[in-house]
């Protein structure tokens, strides 16, 4: 928590208001994450991991409506959000009986679509294709 709060002194930004508020929550004190959490979705940021945060927080407190309509919007922007987050984030959904995505864990159809560009995403970011019997594409 002091290293978050450093960063945020440091660097005022939304990632450091979700930092902070995600380190005070997991610290068991979501009363003081919550306000944080809410100054890190403040700009309407499309990164699903910041709305998960603020509904976690949420939850924590009890307000379940508010709770249910951030994590909604968090699997509308990526019903994947990290490896590390979804199995949490899937455990809140169940809690707070929202319909969990279509996508479950493990998919790994969205790793093998193509890029605008019309490679394996996995070229297009750089990385070989290490499939067998796929090029890299470069």
């Amino acid at each position: 928590v002091a290293m978050a709060r450093r960063a945020l002194a440091e660097r005022p930004t939304i990632y450091a208001q979700d930092t902070l508020g995600w380190a005070l929550r997991q610290a068991g004190r979501a009363g003081q994450a919550l306000p944080h959490a809410r100054a890190a979705v403040r700009l309407g940021t499309r990164d699903a991991l910041l709305w998960y945060h603020l509904a976690a927080a949420e939850a924590d407190l009890g307000m379940t409506a508010a709770a249910r309509r951030h994590l909604a919007q968090a699997f509308a922007i990526s019903p994947y959000l990290t490896v590390r987050d979804q199995p949490a984030a899937l455990a809140l959904a169940g809690r707070l009986r929202l319909p969990a995505p279509r996508t479950p864990v493990g998919d790994r159809r969205r790793i093998h679509r193509t890029c605008n560009f019309g490679k394996p995403l996995a070229c297009a970011s750089g990385i070989p294709d290490r499939r067998p019997g796929r090029t890299s594409g470069r």
